[in-house]
C-alpha cells in the first residue's frame, strides 16, 4: 500500500507543555486550507504532565483534513531527538517545526507554501515572527535570495533567525545533507541552523508575521542557571561545531557570530555560577584556539581582541549596565574587526 504524501509536515515535540499545547495545537487546526493537505506529527518525549492526554482530547474532537499522528519515546531524550523522530517520520514535502508552547499564526502554512510555489527553486522559506509587540527580524519586503555568500552573511549578522522553528524548509534538502540535531545539547538550533545555511543557496524571505514565540517560564531559555554545567558545555560544543562549519570568505564574521550568539552567553554563566573545574579548563582551551587559529590565518586585530578583550569581557558581563549595553559595545567591536 502507498504511503500517502502531504504538501507539510508540522512536528511538534510535546513535553511538559499542558498550559500550551491547546493554544498551539488550535494554531495547527487554523492551517487548514482548500487544496493544502498537512500532517502534524505529535512526539510524546515522556511528559510528566497532561499535555499528551490533552492533545489526544483535542485531536479526537477536530473534525477536518488534517492529519494528526502521535509518536511517542520509551525513554525522555530531549528535543532534538524529538524533531529528529518527527524528521524521520515525516511525510511531507516540507517541514515545520513548531515548539509546543508557541503557535503559528493562521494561514501561516499557506503564506509560506505560496512563496515556496512562486520560488521553486528555493529549497527555504522563512516568515517573521512576534514575541509580544516586537517583530523580528525586518525583512523588508518580499524577497527571493539566490547568492549563497550573501545569504550566509545575512544569517551569521542576525539578519535571518537562527531558530529551527519557523522555517518551511524542504524534506528532501534535510534528508540529502542529513540536517538533524545534534542530541544532548542544549541550543541546538544555533548549530543546526548553522549547518543548514551552509548547504542552502536560495531562500526566500516574506515580511509577515507566521509565527508567534510564547515566553515560557518552564522553557529551556528560562530554567538555564539550574542546568547552568549542561548549558555552558553545550554552547562550547556548539561554537567548536560551528567553527569547523565552511562559511565563504567570511572568517570573521562566523568567529564574531559564535563569540556574540554562543561564547557571551556562556560566559555570562561562567562568571556568575559555580563551575566544575573541568568545564572552566573547557573555557581556556577554546580561548586558546580562537587565538592561535586567528594568528594562523594572520587576523591579528581578532587575535588582538581574545588575548587582551577576553578576560576583561568576562568581568565586565557581571556589570547589568555592561550588559544592557552589550550590543552598542558588540557593533563597535564588530566594525573594527571586520576592518
Amino acid at each position: 500500500m502507498m504511503e500517502e504524501k502531504y504538501d507539510v509536515t508540522v512536528i511538534v515535540p510535546v513535553y511538559n507543555v499542558e498550559k500550551y499545547i491547546r493554544r498551539c495545537l488550535q494554531s495547527v487546526i487554523e492551517q487548514q486550507a482548500d487544496g493544502l493537505s498537512i500532517e502534524c506529527l505529535l512526539i510524546d518525549d515522556c511528559s510528566p504532565d497532561d499535555s499528551i492526554a490533552i492533545a489526544r482530547h483535542f485531536v479526537e474532537d477536530y473534525r477536518g483534513s488534517i492529519c494528526f499522528r502521535f509518536l511517542r519515546h520509551e525513554q525522555n531524550r530531549g528535543l532534538s531527538a524529538a524533531r529528529n523522530t518527527g524528521i524521520d517520520a515525516a511525510r511531507g514535502d516540507f517541514l515545520m517545526f513548531l515548539d509546543s508552547d508557541d503557535n503559528l499564526a493562521p494561514g501561516a502554512v499557506a503564506e509560506m507554501l505560496q512563496a515556496s510555489a512562486l520560488h521553486p527553486q528555493s529549497a527555504l522559506v522563512m516568515g517573521q515572527y512576534a514575541e509580544g509587540q516586537h517583530v523580528l527580524p525586518d525583512y523588508g519586503s518580499t524577497g527571493c535570495l539566490n547568492d549563497g555568500v550573501l545569504i550566509q552573511r545575512m544569517f551569521l549578522e542576525e539578519k535571518i533567525s537562527f531558530h529551527a522553528w519557523n522555517k518551511l524548509v524542504s524534506r528532501k534538502l534535510v534528508k540529502d545533507h542529513s540536517l538533524y540535531f545534534a542530541e544532548g545539547i542544549l541550543f541546538e538550533d544555533v548549530l543546526w541552523s548553522s549547518r543548514l545555511f551552509t548547504v542552502v543557496d536560495s531562500v526566500v524571505l516574506i515580511p509577515v508575521v507566521t509565527y508567534h514565540y510564547q515566553d515560557n517560564p518552564a522553557s529551556i531559555m528560562r530554567t538555564v542557571p539550574k542546568r547552568a554545567n549542561h548549558a555552558v558545555s553545550s554552547y562550547l560544543y556548539s561554537a567548536d561545531k560551528v567553527l569547523e562549519l565552511s562559511f565563504t570568505g567570511l572568517y570573521a564574521v562566523q568567529r564574531l557570530f559564535v563569540f556574540r550568539v554562543l561564547v557571551v552567553n556562556a560566559l555570562y554563566l561562567y562568571v556568575c555560577l559555580e563551575l566544575p573545574a573541568e568545564t572552566r579548563q573547557r573555557f581556556l582551551d577554546f580561548r586558546r584556539r580562537l587565538m592561535a587559529d586567528a594568528l594562523r590565518h594572520r587576523h591579528f586585530p581578532m587575535a588582538a581582541f581574545f588575548l587582551l578583550m577576553y578576560s576583561p569581557f568576562c568581568h565586565l558581563l557581571r556589570l547589568a549596565v555592561f550588559r544592557h549595553h552589550f550590543d552598542q559595545i558588540y557593533r563597535l567591536a564588530k566594525s573594527i574587526i571586520d576592518n
